[in-house]
């Protein structure tokens, strides 16, 4: 525990900063978030995100994704939270997508890890149990346009 916080600690913060930039439409905030290369993962679709401008436009779709559902509250739920070394947490978070008090999608199960770089907690990977009917696998999809695997 470098940070002298648990796990579950860390990975709220990311969850809350993550959710308010994507509210946001706060590229600058969500890009503190993450490392490159940035591997992410659906059922369908594995990315890996190596620049900048390729994070930048998956966090466009997926705004524009949610903009579309009318989504108004991101609600993350972190269910467990643990650390695989001192400088990287494994976690999974249950994602609860709101327009107003109504679910927009099925609610979301994501695990990431999580690593801590000189700069801070940042996320490495990220796998979504999600298909193209939710905002976050659409995104993915669009930047792959390939079948899980093909592009890495």
């Amino acid at each position: 525990m470098p940070s002298g916080h648990t796990a579950r600690e860390i990975i709220e913060v990311m969850l809350l900063r993550t959710s308010k930039a994507i509210l946001d439409n706060d590229f600058t905030a969500m890009n503190a978030c993450f490392a490159l290369p940035l591997l992410l993962e659906t059922k369908e679709t594995e990315l890996i995100i190596t620049t900048e401008q390729e994070h930048r436009e998956m966090f466009d779709r997926l705004v524009e994704g949610y903009v579309c559902k009318g989504v108004t509250d991101i609600i993350r739920v972190c269910e467990v939270a643990e650390f695989l070394e001192p400088n990287v947490i494994r976690s999974l978070h249950i994602s609860h997508i709101m327009a107003g008090d109504q679910r927009v999608d099925d609610p979301l199960p994501t695990i990431a890890t999580t690593e801590l770089f000189d700069d801070g907690w940042r996320i490495t990977a990220a796998q979504y149990a999600a298909t193209t009917n939710v905002p976050v696998g659409r995104a993915m999809a669009v930047r792959a346009n390939l079948p899980r695997g093909e592009n890495v």
